[in-house]
């Protein structure tokens, strides 16, 4: 789960959340970050538009989350570097008074983090650094900023990935929704090893060997496990171009990625 030690603070070694920046066409990237995602999109020409869907995602289960149930507290787990559609601005831009923490396992992602990121004036954001193999202490740091016994979402973009198999990331899930508030939601978007297999198998192998960290895609019933016990939103787990698509949006070809939105009893 954790990246070799060529990929610290400071290291020139190409970075996720920066290699992710590249594909949505940010600008917090270098030039080994830039390579990176050149080769990923060499091994696998969809990671680009999977990289969007799940940003496409967000934008959408943020907004079922704020607007239809009244959430107003969230907890991003992976979040990525700066950019649009943050959790936060995306929340906030709803209700004002929404609370957000944003959990890192890269202490130069927090950093960063820190700086560029502005809550509204009536809302709160905190940027922790935490491991997402202790849910418990996890859970312990958002609760600077949040009130554990109301509501609350946890959102988790791909994040889930690149917690391998032997760490038993429907475990991890489970112990970060055991204290949650009844009414509470999980929200996941994960790369899928049954859509465009063999692209999608080839685009894993390239991540890891380029970052440093291990990518795991996962079929649509091992992904599903992650939900035991929650009762999955309309229209269930889905590709994200199929999660309550918009207009006109196009909608005939699925990305390799099983995206979802669940509410705890």
């Amino acid at each position: 789960m954790r990246p070799d030690k060529a990929n610290g603070p400071g290291s020139q070694r190409p970075n996720p959340a920066r290699v992710y920046d590249c594909l949505l066409g940010g600008k917090n990237n270098r030039l080994p970050d830039q390579r990176a995602a050149k080769a990923l999109l060499r091994a696998q020409p969809q990671v680009a538009d999977n990289a969007r869907g799940y940003r496409t995602f967000l934008r959408r289960a943020i907004a079922c989350l704020a607007v239809e149930h009244g959430i107003r507290q969230f907890i991003d787990i992976g979040g990525g570097l700066p950019g649009m559609d943050n959790t936060h601005d995306l929340a906030q831009a709803t209700a004002p008074a929404s609370r957000v923490v944003y959990v890192y396992a890269d202490p130069e992602l927090l950093l960063h983090a820190q700086v560029l990121f502005t809550s509204t004036a009536g809302g709160q954001l905190d940027c922790r650094l935490a491991d997402l193999r202790e849910p418990a202490e996890l859970l312990k740091l958002a609760g600077h900023t949040l009130d554990l016994a109301q509501p609350l979402a946890i959102i988790m973009l791909a994040r889930l990935a690149l917690v391998p198999d032997e760490d038993d990331p429907a475990l991890i899930t489970a112990q970060l929704l055991a204290p949650a508030a009844s009414g509470s939601f999980l929200a996941i978007a994960h790369p899928a090893s049954d859509i465009q297999p063999k692209e999608s198998a080839r685009g894993a192998k390239a991540f890891t060997r380029l970052t440093g960290w291990k990518q795991t895609n996962r079929t649509h019933a091992e992904i599903l496990r992650f939900f035991d016990g929650l009762d999955l939103l309309p229209p269930g787990l889905v590709p994200s171009s199929r999660w309550r698509p918009e207009g006109d949006e196009d909608v005939s070809a699925d990305l390799p990625n099983w995206s979802g939105v669940a509410r705890k009893r």
